[in-house]
């Protein structure tokens, strides 16, 4: 129910407030493996979610990859992808109900720099065991992980397809079950593990 202020003799509405959560993507880049996965996410998660995407080590001067949108269109998307890449920072971290981490590396940095928000973090690309990461069409890391066939080059418009392609089959369905489910209400184990073995190794690494 909308609320009316009454300044004198005309009522003002109160802007009602936003109350979807909020999932942010994050890569190293933000050039295209996670506006890929926001743009793939908003798209079949509907309108329950604002899916956004930052990186780690992104320049704001950076466009994001006209390939990223091109594999986006080429499955039946629409390409929401923003046009220039977006460093993470502290105000989208607090801003963000969950935040979905491309790579094994990106997550142990956001656990670096943001450790009062360790419960907001989540592996994007939990459902395959022993993935460390969302392969990187640019450079083809994690890509022998996944068993992508091997005449995949790097930087190609198969790459891009390929990893678009696990991002609609595998991830997002996914990460739609988990959210249903209510399953990221906590930290995963595996980074209950990382935390953990972090803790000790700091403790038993002091000279």
């Amino acid at each position: 129910m909308k609320r009316l202020i009454n300044f004198g003799s005309q009522p003002v509405e109160t802007p009602k407030k936003d109350e979807r959560e909020i999932l942010l993507f994050v890569c190293t880049g933000n050039t295209c493996r996670s506006p890929m996965a926001a743009s793939i996410a908003q798209q079949e998660l509907g309108d329950h979610y604002i899916c956004k995407s930052a990186g780690t080590g992104a320049d704001d001067d950076d466009k994001v990859n006209d390939e990223a949108g091109y594999a986006l269109e080429r499955l039946g998307y629409e390409d929401t992808t923003d046009r220039y890449a977006k460093y993470l920072t502290k105000e989208m971290i607090e801003e963000a109900d969950k935040i979905f981490c491309l790579g094994k590396n990106t997550l142990e940095i956001l656990q670096l720099r943001f450790p009062e928000n360790q419960h907001k973090f989540f592996e994007y690309y939990a459902s395959i065991p022993n993935l460390e990461g969302v392969p990187d069409p640019a450079d083809k890391q994690y890509f022998d992980q996944v068993g992508a066939p091997p005449e995949i080059l790097q930087g190609t418009p198969e790459a891009y397809d390929f990893v678009a392609r696990m991002m609609k089959d595998q991830f997002t369905p996914a990460i739609k079950r988990n959210l249903e489910a209510g399953l990221y209400s906590t930290p995963s184990e595996t980074m209950k593990l990382t935390l953990l073995e972090k803790f000790v190794n700091t403790i038993f690494c002091r000279g």
